[in-house]
């Protein structure tokens, strides 16, 4: 772009002279002949009126995802100063030098139009020629694969959360667990409404450690709100495998904040071997200081693309800034080209986290250099922690794609309250597999004198949260983006449309670019955040056990050495430490607790007159756990395990068990709220009856009732208990766990310990495939249908308890088989189809996790039916007796 463009595109930004902007924009006829009529016509003088040009496209058909040429020629008379410029995709009103040539990648099924246009110094518009090219949908799914995967996650809870003041936590609701080859990259888009007058950090953990960048400040001390922030870190060079993705937020002890509406969405991919591509480098540092009008790049975003045929690039820009004297302009650069800028920031703007989506259409095969450059107008400006992610895939693939498009220009005006469809930006595109997953970004040039809701339309209505606050009273124009999510997209042609609402003032909408991205739904996707279970990682938290016995008569004490050996197993045997390693794949490791009162003969008593059997005979079993609190206090620093303060320990802060001798082990989990350490404290604790008697079968039984109420407390575990013919009984913990047992699927599921392999129902034939062990391989099987996406669905697991030396913790099942699960997540589905025996609304864990049947010898078969009781057209038949792997027929019926 020339700087004489540039300056006059920043003098309708600033809206100083809306009366040169009317004459800048003003239609012209074709073949150079002036607008307009009678004296508002320019002098015949205007050399402009005397040039000509030709815009020519090749071909002219195409299918959708194919490229074309466009190809233009001007002729000038000599002496006759003129701006030339072509609208139309891939240029949006860009300036072009007199003759050349560009080829585009066409993903929106239909015509699309270009136009050559030309102005002299008078600022009168002609257009000198046209050119169509029209794409045709595909006539079947391509040959090519993206093997990009791509997981999305859109939180349900329908009024703002808020954060721990002085302590990391998660944000609830944005975690998930993703699976990637040797090598991939991973690209983490957090999107958020935040509210907060105070400053706060957001980072992404990927299996417990930071990413790159670490720490980011999305929004600074200010207003409460002042619209979305969004910003995309990632890691390269992942190792093969699951891995678990978390978002944390911070801020310091005695402030707060508050996050609304927000999406996580995350792209892996083999960068240096898939058919996708995908990049991402990252920068911390102290403020960088830039006050020259020159453009320069970014320091480190600089990055080196290999591409094995024509591509669209899509270039997202994630940077914090503050506002400085200047207005901070910023652009994506390909082999020294540089693309359209967008205002990333100016003063009076607030400052925080923001990102841009920047793209690139048609870039070539081979490599080519990608970076962000900046440029200071009027002042100086101000840039923190930085990142560039460079995502390359077919337009168009057997699972998966990237539809993109671009508009430099306007500003579009939006009032009146209703929702207003933006021109320019939009797409179209083609699944084929049974169910897609879709992260759809729009990048905005946007000011708004009220507030700016933003939602997207795919295939005509608003997916996951409907609408946005884009920007709340801003009164400068900045670049935003926000990633909207959808799931369970059935094979298809789709359609995406950007809307903007004004409910009050007014919005300014000026450079947009929309990138979809979509892939075949991973199996992992299915791991993300379910009532209170949610993707989980270490580190372990202090265990604390507090020994308290009231000397119940013939209850004996167990000794120390044993509660270490059910603990620890230091003498080589099964422990609670054990259980926690095998069923969360180490993920979530069981600390070793630290022992309070339990040396044998010297466990800590109640107050007098209330020994004996006082608390069973009066009932008061809360002032037994109070009373056991406070006999630990002297020995427990409380306030300590308090990480941040709320006088409130809880279970990703500590354990704390309170063990009460008793032959039958049993178990609760509750909190307590006691005087610790001075202060009026409230603890989440584990309430376990342990057993002193010996043998295999005790110990087992007091590992299940630990491992059963720490799995409540740890995981957010349900329990399912109930008299029910799909109860799990032994094969959930959560049910019965006198043989402490694992975990069922579905807990495991999503609490991110499995890899699920997934069977589309709408475009299966039938197959047969291997399920082998769940307790050594960590991989279950899920059927689905999209149609009915994860209201329901089904979940196979092979469950084999090993032999020999390999006996694992569901040793107890006897010979095992392949558990088939009915997974009903939906309330409202849970509500109309309950299981016999009807169960309260909302109980999750009985209601919606129902064991169907168990396929345990050779042959045994099931018919699948849905809650409704209408067939699901699938059948399951085990084609052996159990084994540690076991094939199984998955047939249509």
């Amino acid at each position: 772009m020339s700087r004489w463009v540039v300056r006059l595109r920043r003098f309708w930004i600033g809206f100083v002279a809306s009366v040169a902007i009317v004459l800048f924009l003003g239609a012209g006829a074709a073949n150079a002949i002036p607008v307009g009529g009678g004296g508002d016509d320019p002098p015949p003088d205007d050399c402009a009126s005397f040039i000509w040009g030709d815009l020519t496209v090749s071909p002219a058909k195409v299918t959708a995802g194919q490229s074309v040429t466009l190809s233009w020629n001007v002729s000038q008379k000599s002496g006759c100063p003129t701006w030339r410029h072509i609208n139309g995709l891939g240029f949006g009103g860009e300036s072009v030098a007199l003759t050349g040539s560009r080829t585009l990648v066409l993903n929106t099924v239909g015509p699309t139009t270009w136009s050559l246009t030309v102005y002299g110094v008078l600022g009168t518009v002609y257009t000198l020629d046209t050119a169509t090219a029209t794409a045709q949908s595909p006539s079947g799914p391509p040959s090519v694969s993206s093997q990009a995967a791509l997981s999305v996650v859109t939180a349900q809870e329908a009024a703002q959360v808020g954060n721990k003041p002085g302590f990391w936590v998660n944000v609830p609701g944005l975690s998930t667990a993703v699976s990637a080859k040797a090598g991939s990259t991973l690209a983490a888009t957090l999107s958020a409404e935040i509210y907060t007058q105070n400053t706060v950090w957001f980072r992404v953990l990927v299996d417990g450690a930071v990413s790159a960048p670490g720490d980011v400040a999305y929004k600074f001390d200010g207003a409460d709100f002042d619209g979305t922030r969004s910003f995309t870190f990632g890691r390269e060079n992942l190792p093969a495998g699951r891995h678990i993705v978390q978002v944390q937020w911070f801020t310091t002890t005695g402030t707060s904040a508050h996050v609304g509406k927000r999406t996580l969405t995350v792209n892996t991919d083999a960068g240096g071997a898939a058919a996708g591509r995908l990049f991402h480098v990252a920068a911390e540092s102290d403020w960088l200081t830039k006050t020259s009008q020159t453009w320069e790049g970014v320091p480190d975003l600089v990055r080196s693309v290999s591409l094995s045929d024509t591509r669209d690039l899509k270039i997202t820009f994630s940077g914090q800034t503050i506002p400085g004297s200047g207005a901070f302009y910023a652009r994506a650069v390909v082999d020294g080209a540089p693309g359209e800028d967008v205002l990333f920031g100016a003063a009076g703007v607030p400052g925080g986290a923001r990102s841009y989506v920047f793209v690139r259409k048609g870039v070539g095969a081979g490599t080519h250099t990608v970076s962000i450059q900046w440029y200071s107008d009027g002042g100086g400006i101000l840039l923190g922690d930085r990142a560039m992610t460079v995502f390359a895939t077919p337009a168009t693939a057997i699972d998966g794609g990237l539809t993109t498009s671009v508009y430099e220009g306007g500003p579009d005006t939006i009032t009146g309250g209703t929702f207003t469809t933006l021109g320019n930006i939009g797409g179209s595109f083609t699944t084929y597999s049974g169910g897609t997953n879709a992260e759809l970004t729009v990048g905005l040039d946007v000011r708004s004198t009220g507030r700016a809701l933003l939602r997207v339309l795919f295939d005509g209505a608003p997916p996951g949260s409907s609408d946005v606050v884009l920007s709340d009273s801003v009164g400068g124009f900045r670049a935003q983006s926000y990633s909207f999510t959808v799931k369970n997209i059935k094979p298809g042609p789709h359609n995406v449309q950007v809307q903007i609402q004004a409910p009050s003032g007014t919005v300014y909408v000026g450079d947009r670019t929309l990138a979809a991205t979509f892939t075949r739904r991973p199996g992992t996707d299915f791991a993300q955040p379910y009532r209170t279970l949610a993707p989980r990682m270490g580190p372990s938290v202090p265990v604390i056990a507090i020994c308290f016995d009231p000397g119940r008569p013939g209850q004996a004490a167990p000794s120390l050495s044993s509660l270490r050996n059910m603990h620890e197993g230091l003498d080589g045997g099964r422990s609670v430490k054990g259980w926690f390693q095998e069923n969360t794949a180490g993920q979530l490791p069981f600390a070793t607790p630290t022992y309070i009162g339990c040396a044998d003969g010297n466990w800590l008593t109640p107050p007098a007159g209330r020994t004996g059997t006082w608390y069973w005979d009066t009932g008061n079993f809360p002032m037994m756990w109070q009373d056991a609190l406070i006999a630990a206090d002297p020995y427990v620093d409380f306030l300590a395990l308090d990480h941040n303060g709320d006088h409130v320990i809880t279970g990703d802060e500590a354990v704390i068990e309170i063990i009460r001798p008793q032959d039958g082990p049993y178990g609760t989990h509750d909190y307590m709220t006691a005087t610790l350490d001075g202060v009026s404290m409230s603890v989440g604790l584990l309430d376990l009856y342990l057993s002193s008697l010996g043998g295999d079968a005790t110990r087992q039984w007091n590992i299940g009732v630990t491992s059963h109420e720490a799995s409540h407390l740890l995981l957010g575990a349900a329990d399912m208990y109930w008299d029910m013919p799909t109860r799990a009984w032994f094969f959930s913990i959560m049910d019965n766990h006198l043989l402490g047992t694992h975990l069922d699927a579905f807990h495991k599921l999503k609490s991110g310990f499995v890899t699920p392999n997934v069977v589309e129902m709408n475009t299966w034939t039938t197959s047969t495939v291997s399920l082998n062990a769940v307790e050594t391989s960590q991989e279950i099987t899920i059927l689905y249908d999209p149609a009915r996406g994860d209201r329901e669905y089904f979940i196979l697991e092979n469950r084999w308890p090993g032999t020999g030396s390999a006996l694992n913790y569901d040793v107890g099942l006897g010979s095992g088989g392949v558990a088939v699960w009915h997974i009903v997540e939906d309330t409202s589905l849970q509500d109309q189809y309950p299981p016999a025996n009807g169960i309260v609304s909302g109980d999750w864990g009985r209601m919606g996790i129902r064991l169907i049947k168990v396929l345990n010898v050779n042959g045994s078969s099931l018919g699948l039916t849905w809650a409704d009781h209408t067939s699901a057209g699938i059948s399951v038949t085990a084609k052996t007796d159990p084994q540690a792997s076991i094939p199984v027929e998955i047939a249509k019926i």
